[in-house]
């Protein structure tokens, strides 16, 4: 995750945009990607940049507690996109 004085400025979405360029540019027509469940600011940010859930891996992750948290896996289509 971003530093907590980095989040908030553009700089995911920017990195992301670049990536769809460059992905576009090679001929990718989908991306892939999971979240943990519990990371609800970066599922909303993937969301916003046209990510649709589309799968769930229970208990992915092991937090430091030991608590399990599931994974959602992310997927956007680079052909609806400009």
């Amino acid at each position: 995750g971003a530093l907590p004085g980095a989040r908030r400025r553009g700089v995911a979405t920017a990195l992301l945009d670049a990536g769809f360029a460059e992905a576009r540019n090679a001929g990718v027509k989908t991306m892939h990607l999971e979240v943990s469940e519990d990371n609800p600011g970066a599922a909303t940010l993937y969301r916003k940049l046209g990510f649709r859930v589309t799968g769930r891996r229970p208990n992915y992750y092991r937090r430091a507690d030991r608590r399990r948290v599931a994974a959602h896996l992310m997927t956007v289509d680079l052909t609806d996109q400009q």
